[in-house]
């Protein structure tokens, strides 16, 4: 029975990543890299883009010592020529290392490995669609609660695999994230208050005057649309650096270094940090963080996620590019760059905080709103009641 359904499992989402997140197309050459133990499913992928394209596929295998073998076809009828117009990395969900010394500097790639490393600010469109695709396991399954197939569980609810077609259930949500972000877009007011009815957030800030909200719905350079996430529900924009002053009241789970962590307030004064509050080991853990790097505490992104949209309903992904779709986020550290209206040679005009290492922090949605002002200061809400503005 268990293997029926997870045979059936991996038919849906491999579907899904092909047909909604990548959009494939009748002429598109698919290149996988995975490790060893995801090559069921890469065989997978690649007979599901061999049926809609004819084409097969570029694989390579990274060995455990993190090496990658040579790139090798597979279900290609003769040499391929053309090459690779879609590219899909499978992600092994690695337990994390404890930390034991909290005097240390981290590396980039052990930032990377507790999935807190910045992404780097490039401006340039992606060249071609691509896709990062968390595969369940164990090791996930155990971050998330008792039941050792949970991540699989999360994955299906999340893509709505047990609909009756999923891959049209989730190309409809894409429609909704460019709805969303025409409403979000419609205001380019800069300067912004964000506040709850508890009073526990009270956050004064200036958008980055050269962005606008963005989505995890990417576009390449030939004009293709993609999610490199699987699945995105959320808008984003990079805030200017040293603008906040105020109260941030985080609610709702986090990772930081691999741990699961909730509730912390933090207090600003002319955009700088100047005390936090939480519990002892989150204080530790939260210290260790800002310690990284001199940018590590600074607001530098808000996210904007509806309180009903399908992320909503879980309440830990443990992967962070799935947790920031669940509710209004600010990210520290580093802004994203798809949020940036700047051509290649205009770098110098990003005014956002630039860390090396990055955490969203979530925050309640349900009672929390967000308004922007007008040169002459008056308000308007982009956000109420859990809900973008559409008036």
């Amino acid at each position: 029975m268990y293997f029926r359904y997870m045979n059936a499992f991996y038919e849906l989402y491999a579907s899904v990543i092909l047909f909604s997140a990548l959009g494939i197309k009748k002429d598109d050459v698919l290149a996988i890299n995975t490790s060893e133990s995801n090559l069921e499913f890469a065989r997978i992928l690649a007979r599901k883009a061999k049926e809609a394209t004819d084409n097969g596929s570029y694989l390579m295998i990274i060995t455990d010592d993190k090496k990658a073998s040579e790139v090798t076809e597979i279900y290609s009828d003769h040499i391929i020529e053309k090459s690779p117009t879609l590219f899909v990395y499978l992600m092994d969900y690695e337990e994390y290392e404890k930390i034991e010394d909290f005097s240390l500097s981290l590396s980039a790639r052990k930032l990377m490995e507790y999935r807190q490393l910045s992404n780097p600010v490039n401006l340039s469109l992606p060249l071609l669609p691509f896709a990062t695709v968390p595969l369940p396991s164990k090791k996930w399954s155990a971050l998330l609660g008792e039941d050792e197939n949970l991540s699989s569980v999360i994955i299906s609810d999340l893509l709505s695999l047990g609909e009756e077609n999923p891959v049209k259930a989730n190309n409809e949500i894409k429609e909704l994230i460019s709805y969303d972000l025409e409403m979000l877009n419609r205001n380019k007011n800069r300067r912004c208050h964000m506040y709850s009815d508890d009073g526990l957030t009270d956050f004064y800030f200036s958008f980055d005057e050269n962005t606008s909200f963005s989505s995890q719905m990417l576009v390449s350079k030939d004009g293709r649309t993609f999610i490199p996430s699987i699945a995105a529900q959320s808008y984003f924009r990079a805030i200017e650096k040293n603008s906040a002053n105020g109260r941030i009241h985080s609610t709702g789970f986090f990772m930081l270094f691999g741990k699961e962590f909730e509730n912390i307030d933090l207090y600003y004064e002319n955009g700088k940090l100047v005390s936090f509050s939480s519990s002892e080991e989150l204080e530790r853990y939260f210290s260790f963080y800002i310690s990284q790097d001199e940018d590590a505490s600074l607001p530098a992104e808000l996210i904007v996620a509806e309180e009903n949209n399908r992320f909503s309903s879980i309440p830990y992904f443990a992967y962070p590019e799935w947790d920031k779709n669940r509710s209004v986020h600010i990210t520290l550290g580093s802004a994203r760059c798809e949020s940036y209206c700047l051509s290649e040679d205009e770098e110098d005009k990003i005014k956002s905080p630039s860390s090396l290492i990055t955490l969203s922090l979530p925050l309640s949605s349900s009672d929390l709103f967000i308004e922007v002002f007008d040169d002459e200061n008056e308000s308007q809400l982009i956000f109420s009641d859990g809900m973008i503005e559409n008036n």
